[in-house]
């Protein structure tokens, strides 16, 4: 029940340090009494560690350099050392988690032993989540060497940590200029909780909605709402909110902002009081973060005052990274500090499920699942629910873009031009009322009295006249 230092951490980095620190303490012992230690077994439940162990306490070659890019290899370099200096002492393998089949008074003594060690790790764990303060400079006897990073000792994966550093550095400037972040904001997001999420958030079942890459276009800020599409032609494509009566620009934020779709909102707040309920978490916290939420859709300030001292740390360092971020994932370590402190004074037992970067992750992963909801409301009322509402939107949508071909028409001169042209919209729509026919005309035309106006607007600006209306105008005289 300790911390064990290393990056990354994962099961093994922890089995050969609790190795170590007992082979360790026996080592010193003999040293310190001038006596020879006494025989000993020590039972670890991960057989990749002890087989390797094993291995290098027996090799008789010497140790090459690519031996040290072994996963954890200054703990296995150290424990095969003393081994061989403490004869009397064994390292085997027992199996692990034996009493989810067996009654724990019906299992042998070391599985027994194992089992509560495995539960005083855990209990360590959720209190820390591996964010133990790592002494300065800490090296292992014998290793020679440590690659470090942001203090951090790497001791495995070292070729992807050096080329993620390296890749890192830039989207780190780039993320600080982005969103106005300084220092402390980047370094204050939990980065683990943001991964988490990404990684374990799955997509409803919706395969018209283009599911699988909702989540990177909306996480960047990139999903086709109608500012962004209009950039590919704004003759051609609305910038304006399908579903807003008045002429709105519709952006990404007010795809969630939009008055006129606010289900997801209510069943959002729902689904999250109630996930909250199943893990425990503090109702202060709760209440800060559907504020936070409706403050920032409501476009109203967030109401600090009404809270406590003891979560103005967590306000100050979330709006530092700005009350928006809490739909992308980007939230405060503090969340996961306050609901640890909330646990630990109720006496509540922890767990990974109710504290930490897992406890964040599941409540950003269910205010995903219903951003993805307003995602896919946007998309029926731009697109249509059933084939015949789809055909009906596309016929308006199809006349809308004529409507504004036609009033670029004083910008085709030349008497081809024109005659794409009838004498109104409305005759136009008179002649071909039907959708497949406006479509056509405008596959055939739409594209070229696009080009020809941006030309046209293009020269006139420079001041200048095209060779075939000059032709023209001579021919008109």
């Amino acid at each position: 029940m300790g911390p064990a230092f290393g990056q990354p951490m994962d099961s093994y980095r922890a089995e050969t340090y609790g190795q170590l620190s007992i082979i360790m303490f026996l080592f010193l012992l003999q040293q310190y009494f001038e006596t020879s230690c006494p025989r000993v077994q020590i039972a670890c439940d991960n057989q990749s560690a002890v087989d390797r162990v094993l291995i290098l306490r027996d090799s008789k070659r010497p140790q090459f350099p690519n031996d040290t890019l072994q996963p954890s290899w200054d703990t296995l370099q150290a424990i095969s050392r003393h081994l061989r200096l403490l004869p009397k002492v064994t390292l085997i393998w027992v199996k692990g988690h034996q009493d989810k089949n067996t009654p724990f008074a019906k299992l042998p003594v070391l599985a027994q032993l194992n089992v509560r060690a495995d539960k005083l790790a855990g209990k360590f764990q959720h209190i820390w989540h591996h964010t133990y303060p790592q002494p300065l400079f800490l090296m292992i006897e014998g290793t020679g060497c440590n690659l470090m990073i942001d203090g951090e000792t790497i001791t495995s994966k070292h070729y992807k940590n050096l080329l993620d550093v390296r890749r890192t550095a830039n989207i780190k400037q780039y993320l600080k200029k982005k969103f106005s972040w300084n220092h402390l904001s980047m370094i204050s997001v939990d980065w683990r909780a943001y991964n988490l999420a990404v990684s374990n958030w799955s997509p409803p079942t919706a395969p018209e909605s283009r599911s699988s890459t909702f989540l990177p276009k909306f996480l960047h800020r990139w999903l086709p709402v109608g500012k962004h599409v209009a950039r590919y032609n704004p003759n051609m494509y609305s910038s304006f909110c399908p579903s807003c009566s008045s002429n709105i620009i519709e952006d990404q934020t007010h795809m969630l902002r939009c008055p006129c779709r606010t289900t997801w909102q209510r069943d959002m707040k729902q689904a999250l009081i109630s996930k909250c309920e199943k893990l425990a978490t503090d109702p202060i916290l709760v209440r800060i973060l559907i504020e936070a939420l409706f403050c920032w859709l409501r476009q109203s300030p967030f109401p600090a005052t009404t809270f406590s001292a003891n979560y103005q740390a967590l306000i100050a360092s979330q709006e530092s990274i700005g009350w928006e971020h809490l739909f992308y994932g980007r939230w405060s370590t503090e969340w996961d500090s306050c609901q640890l402190g909330y646990l630990q004074d109720r006496e509540v037992t922890l767990s990974h499920k109710n504290n930490g970067p897992a406890w964040a992750s599941q409540l950003i992963r269910v205010i995903w699942d219903h951003c993805h909801a307003a995602w896919l409301e946007r998309n029926l009322a731009r697109h249509g629910a059933d084939a015949e509402h789809r055909k009906e939107i596309a016929l308006a949508h199809a006349k809308e873009k004529i409507r504004t071909m036609y009033a670029l028409r004083p910008l085709c001169r030349l008497q081809r031009h024109r005659r794409w042209f009838h004498a109104s919209p409305e005759a136009h729509f008179a002649i071909e009322p039907h959708l497949h026919q406006l479509q056509a005309w405008l596959r055939t035309y739409g594209e070229m009295i696009t080009a020809i106006s941006r030309r046209q607007q293009r020269m006139n600006q420079q001041g200048q006249m095209g060779i075939a209306e000059a032709f023209e105008r001579l021919y008109n005289l």
